[in-house]
């Protein structure tokens, strides 16, 4: 792949990406687009999803349903202070609260909202990383109903402990962006496969328009200089497609640099309502991925005892992007069996984890 193909001297995040979107989200509301036909630019969407269905096979589950209105982004890539990068919104097999949210007058107001507006009206609000207090403003409150706001609420705690983990916890630099979430892939199935070979299936120069450059641009002009990706390993081999040797690899290096055993004490969770007892980590350079296991105890009420609670484990592994003198990094996290973000637990070493990218810079 040629490097100018990421050259974003032409690249307008509003024509390519927002408008874009808009049109898709538009033409799949009034012409059930997806089983008839799309026109424009639009009509690339039924490539990616012939591609993605093809590569999976016959199993039901890893195919994209279509009745689920696409998801592609939550937030505006303009102005954010962490990227959070999916792989898609997942969402179950039926259609759910993703696509019909009924609010106490039997209004379905998601899908409601976006056919009066457009789907950038509401989703450059960023509202899945905005609380009660906000929708109370602004009369949004019936969108605590949407299917993955609490997936969402869970992402926004742990992004603003990565984002002050970035600055330095220096909480005077934190402002009021928001983060910027996007799927590399914008509809939803029940479970996402690890084939990329649909990628390579005439949907690369798509994906590199309508994924790739949006999620760099937004990387670029974030806060945190970082964007994260969860859940199943973002492989090198995937990204390299795409940033060809701007981007490299740097877990086995930054391996090196952390301690193997680490000690932390007592930590308090966020909430100040749990506490783990004598926190330790291990780290070891495993498979690619910096594998890191979190021990720590249980305070018994009643007699004081600390008791021990099962090991919990994680991999972590970090990209770096170069462009010119500025650099830009990827940090992706994923656990055996679950899609979920890392708990309180691992918080601590994820500060240490950045301190030492930083230390990279």
């Amino acid at each position: 792949m040629d490097k100018k193909e990421l050259n974003l001297q032409d690249y307008d995040l509003k024509t390519h990406f927002i408008d874009y979107w808009d049109q898709v989200v538009r033409q799949w509301l009034e012409k059930d687009a997806v089983h008839e036909s799309f026109t424009g630019n639009a009509e690339e969407q039924h490539q990616i999803i012939k591609a993605i269905n093809n590569s999976v096979g016959k199993t039901r589950k890893y195919k994209l349903n279509t009745d689920h209105m696409p998801e592609p982004y939550w937030g505006n890539p303009k102005e954010c202070s962490i990227v959070l990068l999916d792989y898609n919104p997942a969402g179950g097999s039926q259609p759910s609260s993703h696509t019909s949210i009924k609010d106490k007058d039997g209004d379905i107001s998601f899908v409601h909202y976006v056919n009066t507006h457009s789907y950038s009206d509401f989703a450059l609000q960023g509202p899945v990383f905005r609380d009660d207090n906000d929708f109370k403003k602004n009369g949004f409150e019936w969108f605590t109903h949407y299917g993955g706001y609490g997936w969402w609420q869970e992402k926004r705690r742990w992004l603003g402990h990565l984002l002050e983990a970035n600055l330095n916890n220096k909480k005077e630099k934190l402002n009021d962006k928001l983060p910027f979430g996007m799927e590399l892939c914008g509809w939803h199935s029940e479970k996402w496969s690890n084939n990329m070979s649909w990628i390579d299936n005439g949907c690369r120069d798509i994906v590199n328009q309508r994924a790739i450059k949006p999620f760099f641009e937004s990387l670029k002009r974030s806060d945190a200089k970082m964007a994260v990706c969860i859940g199943a390993e973002f492989k090198y081999e995937l990204l390299k497609k795409f940033f060809v040797d701007r981007i490299e690899d740097i877990t086995k290096e930054l391996s090196t640099k952390i301690e193997k055993s680490i000690k932390i004490g007592d930590f308090v969770g966020e909430n100040k309502k749990t506490i783990y007892r004598n926190l330790t980590y291990s780290a070891e350079y495993e498979k690619d991925n910096i594998h890191v296991v979190a021990n720590w105890g249980t305070e018994k009420k009643r007699t004081k005892q600390i008791v021990p609670d099962k090991p919990k484990q994680r991999n972590y592994r970090v990209f770096k992007i170069t462009e010119g003198e500025d650099v830009y990094y990827i940090l992706n996290t994923n656990t055996s069996g679950s899609n979920s973000h890392p708990g309180e637990h691992f918080w601590s070493f994820e500060k240490v984890l950045i301190k030492e990218i930083k230390k990279m810079t």
